[in-house]
């Protein structure tokens, strides 16, 4: 339940967050509160930056109604259409899950539920709803440049979320600090006696952050590709 914990403040902070990231200031990491029986996340509502559900479900069944309608105008409806926009999105959102979670699973040494990722995948449905909407009113040529919006700001929310999730970087050793690389080796669990394993344990590092980088473009750019993809009525 805790998934669907949201007010009316969060969702439409929410929303803004999805669309224009660009605007927001303030962390990207989640909260963390003391309980009792330890640490928790705070639910929605009390977190802005806290996955949930209610928003891609809600632009999930915006998104199937507006293709309805985009379809009607063109006089292409037909009752199966819903099931088959219904059953392509999932599938491509499906995808997407898959790819998230596997990036954690490989990238990253915490676990990340499941619900989690498909949270933040499934809000793509608010671009590809805002998509159809920018169809309906204008066609085409108002939906390419609503989609290249749409992507960027779904590509730089998504990025920076995980990004906040998965990436630390670490701080430089420079040639010769042999007090650095030992201090390093030693949070690394190499060997006090030898600086060098500091450094050795430096590049190890850093070319795992290296293949973070690239998961993460990859990610970014994958999000272009799934709301061109989505953004065509199945005919």
């Amino acid at each position: 339940r805790r998934y669907f914990a949201v007010s009316t403040d969060y969702v439409r902070n929410k929303l803004k967050l999805v669309l224009l990231p660009y605007t927001h200031r303030g962390s990207w990491q989640r909260s963390v509160i003391q309980t009792n029986t330890g640490e928790e996340y705070p639910p929605p509502r009390a977190d802005i930056n806290a996955p949930d559900l209610y928003v891609p479900v809600m632009g999930f069944v915006t998104y199937i109604v507006l293709c309805a309608i985009v379809a009607g105008v063109a006089g292409a409806f037909k009752p199966e259409l819903l099931g088959l926009v219904a059953t392509k999105a999932l599938v491509v959102v499906a995808l997407d899950v898959l790819v998230l979670k596997l990036g954690f699973y490989l990238l990253s040494n915490s676990a990340h539920a499941l619900l989690d990722c498909a949270a933040l995948c499934g809000y793509v449905f608010v671009g590809v709803a805002l998509n159809e909407l920018a169809q309906l009113a204008g066609g085409r040529w108002l939906l390419y440049p609503t989609l290249v919006a749409t992507g960027a700001g779904m590509a730089v929310f998504l990025v920076r979320t995980v990004r906040a999730a998965l990436l630390v970087d670490p701080a430089p050793i420079a040639p010769g600090d042999y007090a650095a690389a030992q201090q390093y080796a030693a949070a690394a669990g190499a060997p006090m006696a030898f600086a060098d394993a500091g450094y050795d344990a430096a590049d190890s590092t850093l070319r795992e952050q290296k293949r973070r980088r690239y998961f993460l473009l990859f990610l970014g750019l994958a999000q272009f590709a799934v709301l061109y993809f989505l953004a065509f009525v199945p005919r």
